[in-house]
This record gives C-alpha cells, sequence and structure tokens, in this order.
C-alpha cells in the first residue's frame, strides 16, 4: 500500500492495520534490530510513511472466530480488501516491479 501510495503522489493517507507487530515497528516504537528480515521492510515502510505524511494506526483484529470478542467490522474490513487487491493486481504488480528498479 505504501509503495502504491508513493507511486501514485498519495499522501496524507491515515491506515488501519491489526498487527500490533508492524504499527509499532513501521512507526519505531518496537525496535526490528534483532530481527534484521524484518527491519529491512520496516525500514522502507517507514520511509514511505513519512515521505507521504501517512499515519498508520493499530486497530483490534477479528480474531478468526465467531466468538471472538474483537472488532466485528475486521472481517468484512479483510474482505473488501482482498476484493479491490483482486481487482488491482495487474496494476499492483507493475507498481511493485518498478518500485524495485
Amino acid at each position: 500500500l505504501l509503495r502504491f501510495c508513493f507511486a501514485n503522489a498519495l499522501h496524507d493517507v491515515l491506515i488501519h492495520c491489526d498487527s500490533a507487530l508492524v504499527v509499532n515497528q513501521v512507526n519505531q516504537i518496537w525496535s526490528a534490530e534483532n530481527k534484521p528480515e524484518l527491519k529491512m521492510f520496516m525500514t522502507e515502510a517507514y520511509g514511505l510513511l513519512t515521505a507521504g505524511h501517512h499515519k498508520l494506526i493499530h486497530v483490534r483484529g477479528h480474531g478468526g472466530n465467531e466468538n471472538a470478542t474483537d472488532n466485528e467490522g475486521n472481517a468484512r474490513a479483510d474482505e473488501l480488501c482482498n476484493l479491490v487487491l483482486d481487482e488491482h493486481k495487474e496494476e499492483y504488480e507493475r507498481v511493485m516491479a518498478e518500485s524495485k528498479k
């Protein structure tokens, strides 16, 4: 998402994420020093986040079961996100390939 925002000159996007690990590492609250495989992604994401003046916030996940006390709308948000990603898969893959050049 951050690469897509950068490639399309989108700024000030509010990003909701249900992964506390991702949110806290990208926002540099938690260190990724002992995880070099994550640090590479965290460094890139933080750079893109700050360059675009985006905000990344944590939301409660759905827990994957009917009895979860988590945010009821999260499963629907995941479903909608996947529909959009599927619809724009070719565009996303093009942007990803260009960003690696």
